[in-house]
Formats: structure tokens, sequence, C-alpha cells
């Protein structure tokens, strides 16, 4: 059974996947999500990337506040709270694997990441 880890603040860090961390690039790189409703508009590249830290900007641009939903394959889903017409930040150091992305409240398809 999958747990859902809540973060209620606007901007927070959360380590993914923890193994080999040290390896990853410590620039932080961002990936720009525009969140309509009944899908989300992803304006930066999120197929193919490198591992790294990723700072996830997601505008809510539908009619009611929205919660967006990053998880890697078989993992913990990281769930970030975001109001109407608001932005919120999560960064999430991502590894080499599969991941994907949704609103589970508006609701929208769920959308994949492959890391290298």
């Amino acid at each position: 059974m999958n747990s859902t880890h809540q973060i209620n603040s606007r901007e927070e860090t959360y380590l993914l996947n923890e193994k080999d961390s040290a390896s990853l690039s410590r620039e932080t790189k961002t990936i720009r999500i525009v969140e309509h409703p009944g899908y989300l508009e992803t304006l930066d590249a999120v197929f193919d990337i490198d591992p790294g830290i990723y700072k996830f900007e997601v505008y809510n641009k539908s009619n009611k506040s929205s919660a967006f939903v990053v998880s890697e394959e078989g993992g913990k889903p990281v769930v970030l709270s975001i109001h109407k017409g608001e932005t919120g930040i999560l960064e999430l150091t991502l590894k080499s694997g599969y991941y994907t992305y949704f609103c589970p409240v508006i609701p929208t398809p769920t959308y994949s990441i492959q890391v290298k």
C-alpha cells in the first residue's frame, strides 16, 4: 500500500529517492507546469532528463484549489496543495528512473517523467 506525504508549505524540499544522493548534481533545474481544468500543461522537458534536483513550479489556472502529485514508479507519492490562482513550488531530488505526476482534485490524466 502506498502512503502519501502531505506537504503543507508553499515551498518544500523532499528527497524522493535517497540512494546515491551524494552523486547528484547540486544545480537546481526547473520544471514549469500549468494546471488547467482537466489537464496539465508542461512547459519544460520531462523525458530523458538528467538526474538531479528539480524545482517544480506549478501554477493553478483552474477554477478551484488543487493538488499536484509526483511519484516514483512503485514509490511513495508526494503531494503539494495549491490554491486557485497561486503557484506552488516543490523541490525534489530525482534519480534515474520513471516518475508520474497528476492532479487528483481537478482531475487530470497521469503524465510521465523519464530520468536518465
